[in-house]
């Protein structure tokens, strides 16, 4: 539904781009795999009487004549008119009515955020009444959760135009790849629209788009095939070389769009001189995934889910090319078979798992076995305390035992990524004994202690003051000494196996219940370590954020944590057994604990007051919450439980502004509408047995305009008694890549809810070239920064046929900044421009596309001056960032708007080993990757990669 339609669509082109998609020659007997069963994991059957949009959010706006990148005429609302559920259906509705400077209004609604899937069958029952008028285009398709189109791929299940006889299945993506720059050249598209390959209606037996149908698609890594009822007609075969954009998550769309003069889909057909209206009626929208039964008997597991059978549970992550099928019910016939694998030992995508259930501190043997109908390698791990081993599994019987002390979150993992295709592992079996433990006298003398210096206890925490130490044995060893009960408080590191955890110090003091405390410790070191800080009572689940200390350096390390509601005291523990070498010396000269706790109140007092916490029966307090506005008038806001809250069945409060919005809700993501444009303060508080805790509370500036403080005295409560016609099937929510340049010609009657700073005019005299990650110290205005996230981009001498004044990159942040603010003149508080100097300017061109350019990189920092210390959530966050230039002229000309994350670029580079050392390829994985993954699997550094090899010289 994103497109720009090409006049023609040639089979040339797709052979010059590389690409290897291929029609079946006979739609009747395509067979898209060997599922002879699906199991639904996800529907929406629209059975109340409004959109839950818990499932959904709106897409709003539009423009007369240039809407949505095909210059469509509709304005999408989320308004009763144009989106209804009643009666069991969903209905879009499109109408003929003046509205926000359009002269039709229509609605659209996507799943993106909330609900996203790879693989499976996906489906949806839909009929379009009215749907055979010109210029009406109703749509039900998916886009890729992640990378600006058309990279992210789009899947367009079922698309209609005008009176047709046939609906069209087609798809679309970046021939560049992935990461490419965009443009028209590089649309890559394939489908009903190229091929012909469409299936045509029987009028007079079924209505064509007008009676009900069920439209879908069968999706699995290979291939795309599309149906209708229980007509097959049409298959894509995906490679690796170009299926980047189709082996991934994709979110669900619904929309009816109507078509202009201008808008290619409709062969350029806007509505007749008397459409009325159109309605898009969808009884359901179904996901389903293998349930793959072969003919041996066992059922595939689906990627990236745990299939518990027994005690047992199965995972297969389809990030490592894994797949596991398994058979049987219970723990004595469960057999679990290899049906695909990297070969890589410990990349963890076919896993083997079972809780154990251990009491945290004792000591246990742990004995798994098993029988393998193949010889091969396996790793063996407890997951808690971290100890593995890597071994040779024999074709039989099979038993390894390792020992641990628990941690009471403790889980086996057999790892099967050596093992070879189609190899069985059965008669699963567990032995754990407790190990008695005689408490080992402290050592009488450690190696060289500097002078000064108490050996610490082994295996036990050494206090002193509110400081303390601790140096186990398990996992290998370690030993070490102290000096001191305050500031400064010194370590000394004997002996230390690099385990995490074997080695640790922690500072413990009094708190208050509910508050949030900063926590600044300056840390100094006699050798070039890397330390681990974390808050271990409130957050014990929490990842420790690692900072590198040079050798004979002192770094601050830095903190926000929120103590729990049942809580006296925080504990700040340091991590030093996995990154401190043997005979170090630390020296923790301060720890500083600042209060931060908001006093503000809010600018509006509550309609209910807030009940303080009390101990004991009161609830646990939030955490986990995030607070953003993710379309027009609306607040989203997501937060986390435990398995205690679980227990406890408390509840939860929302207020905007100190006035209650949602009252004794469940957890979750809950979208509050209505709000008007601005900054708001949210907060959250759990409640149970009348008791209210503090809560958390967050800044969020929403999208819109001002909403009335009324809401309407009546709202319909059924359809109204002629239902339109047709709903349009729109486009993907990124911003078109060229906007229109001429604006129409008639003044709205209402303004936009948010109109854009400036037209925004593209030019392919500049680009966005890619993303690098920087590792380095550097210096911006008198501030120094370590490590961020650079942006290289190209200009032309000349942007279309004018000098260049000025030029540089804009940023903007996904959800908060809205895609009309990322312009240069900009006064949007949430945008970053930055003009370009000499000293950002390249001396290698990076750009494909242009001829006579010059090359710039620009690096974004966040919130903290090290990337170490920068929240896992801003890691996570997705930014915009487009390059501007400004022309003699006075105007200004742009690229198109591209998305990433950190996080994401830190993944292509570390998985494509693109980092330029092994210094920078270690340094995205600790503070970037394993911060934001726990689980995240290490990748060794392939020094053949920047390799200059003797067949490159003479």
């Amino acid at each position: 539904m994103f497109k720009r339609i090409i006049s023609i669509c040639m089979s040339a082109a797709l052979v010059v781009s590389g690409l290897n998609f291929v029609p079946a020659a006979k739609p009747e007997t395509v067979k898209a795999d060997t599922v002879t069963n699906w199991n639904l994991v996800w529907s929406d059957e629209f059975d109340g009487n409004s959109l839950n949009t818990a499932n959904w959010n709106y897409d709003i706006g539009g423009s007369d004549g240039g809407g949505w990148g095909n210059n469509e005429l509709q304005w999408y609302s989320d308004r009763w008119d144009n989106v209804q559920v009643s009666g069991g259906t969903l209905k879009i509705i499109a109408k003929a009515e003046n509205y926000s400077g359009c002269r039709y209004t229509s609605g659209r609604i996507r799943t993106n955020g909330k609900k996203n899937f790879k693989y499976g069958k996906m489906e949806a029952r839909i009929r379009v009444i009215g749907g055979n008028q010109n210029g009406v285009w109703p749509a039900f398709w998916m886009m890729g959760e992640s990378g600006s189109w058309p990279n992210c791929g789009e899947l367009d299940i079922m698309e209609h135009a005008n009176d047709r006889n046939y609906v069209e299945g087609t798809l679309h993506w970046n021939t560049g790849g992935e990461w490419a720059g965009y443009s028209e050249a590089q649309h890559g598209m394939w489908g009903s629209y190229c091929s012909g390959a469409y299936h045509w209606f029987d009028d007079n037996a079924n209505n064509g788009i007008t009676g009900w149908h069920t439209y879908g698609v069968e999706w699995n890594e290979n291939t795309i095939v599309w149906y209708v009822d229980d007509h097959k007609y049409q298959t894509a075969y995906l490679t690796d070389n170009n299926a980047y954009a189709f082996r991934k998550n994709h979110y669900f769309l619904l929309n009816l769009a109507l078509g202009s003069t201008a808008t290619g889909y409709t062969g350029n057909k806007a509505p007749d001189w008397n459409f009325s209206s159109a309605t898009m009626e969808v009884d359901y929208v179904r996901a389903y995934q293998a349930g793959t039964q072969y003919d041996d008997g066992y059922t595939t597991v689906p990627d990236n889910t745990t299939v518990n059978i027994g005690n047992w549970g199965v995972y297969a992550g389809s990030w490592a090319g894994g797949s596991l099928a398994t058979k049987g019910s219970n723990n004595n016939d469960l057999s679990v078979k290899v049906k695909a694998t990297n070969g890589q030992v410990g990349s963890w995508g076919t896993q083997i798992t079972r809780g154990l259930g251990l009491t945290a501190g004792k000591k246990y043997k742990v004995k798994v076995g098993f029988n393998s109908s193949a010889s091969g390698t396996m790793l063996y791990k407890i997951d808690g305390p971290e100890v593995q081993e890597t071994f040779t599994a024999n074709n039989g019987n099979n038993s390894r035992e390792l020992e641990v002390t628990a941690t009471g979150n403790d889980k086996l993992i057999l790892e099967l990524s050596g093992m070879p295709v189609n190899t069985v592992i059965s008669n699963l079996s567990l032995n754990v004994t407790e190990v008695n433990q005689q408490t080992q006298p402290p050592q009488t003398e450690p190696q060289n202690n500097p002078s000064g210096f108490t050996n610490a206890a082994n295996n036990d925490w050494t206090t002193s003051g509110k400081w303390g130490c601790y140096f186990g044995d398990w996992s290998g060893s370690a030993s070490g000494a102290y000096s001191g009960s305050g500031n400064p408080y010194k370590v000394y590191v004997a002996s230390t196996s690099g385990a995490q955890w074997i080695a640790q110090v922690r500072f413990e003091d009094s708190a208050t219940a509910g508050h949030t405390y900063k926590v600044t410790a300056n840390v100094s070191a006699d050798k070039a370590c890397s330390i681990g800080m974390k808050e271990d009572i409130s957050n014990e689940g929490d990842a420790p954020a690692y900072t590198n200390i040079g050798a004979n350096g002192t770094a601050n390390l830095t903190g926000t944590y929120t103590v729990g509601s049942d809580k006296n005291a925080i504990r700040v523990m340091f991590e030093i057994g996995q990154g401190v070498p043997a005979g170090t010396t630390l020296t923790f000269n301060s720890i500083k604990i600042e209060d931060i706790t908001q006093t503000q109140q809010p600018t509006q007092a509550p309609t209910e007051a807030p009940t303080s916490v009390q101990q004991g029966n009161g609830p646990i307090e939030v955490f986990g919450e995030v607070f953003s506005s993710n379309a027009n008038n609306t607040i989203t806001v997501v937060w986390g439980q435990n398995n205690e809250q679980i227990a406890n069945g408390q509840k939860y409060n929302v207020y905007v502004d100190g006035v209650k919005k949602l009252s004794e809700v469940p957890c979750g993501a809950h979208d509050i509408n209505g709000i008007s444009g601005g900054k708001h303060i949210v907060k959250v508080t759990a409640v149970l047995n009348g008791i209210e805790s503090s809560g958390v509370s967050g800044e969020v500036i929403v999208a819109g305009g001002q909403v009335a403080t009324e809401a309407p005295t009546e709202k319909p409560t059924e359809a109204p008694t002629e239902k339109p016609t047709e709903k349009p099937t729109e486009k993907p929510t990124e911003a078109p890549t060229e906007a229109p340049t001429e604006k129409p010609t008639e003044a709205p009657t209402e303004k936009p809810t948010e109109a854009p700073t400036e037209a925004v005019k593209i030019s392919s005299d500049l680009e966005i070239n890619g993303f690098q990650m920087s590792t380095n110290t550097f210096t911006v205005n008198g501030k120094s920064f370590e490590g961020g996230i650079r942006t290289v981009y190209s200009v032309n001498n000349k942007v279309d046929g004018q000098n260049v004044q000025k030029f540089g990159i804009i940023y903007g942040l996904s959800g908060t900044t809205p895609e009309s603010e990322l312009v240069a003149t900009s006064t949007d508080s949430s945008v970053i421009i930055g003009q370009a100097s000499s000293a950002g300017q390249l001396d290698k061109l990076y750009s494909t596309a242009l001829n006579n350019a010059k090359s710039y990189a620009m690096t974004l920092t966040m919130s903290s001056n090290k990337i170490s210390q920068v929240k896992v959530a801003e890691l996570n966050a997705n930014y915009y960032v487009r390059a501007y230039a400004q022309l003699a002229d006075g105007t200004y000309r742009y690229t198109p708007v591209k998305t990433f994350s950190v996080y994401g670029v830190a993944d292509y580079l570390y998985q494509n080993i693109k980092m330029s050392n092994f210094a920078g390829h270690e340094y995205i994985y600790n503070n970037i990757l394993k911060r934001v993954n726990s689980s995240y699997k290490e990748v060794d550094y392939d020094w053949g990669k920047i390799l200059a090899k003797p067949s490159d010289f003479r």
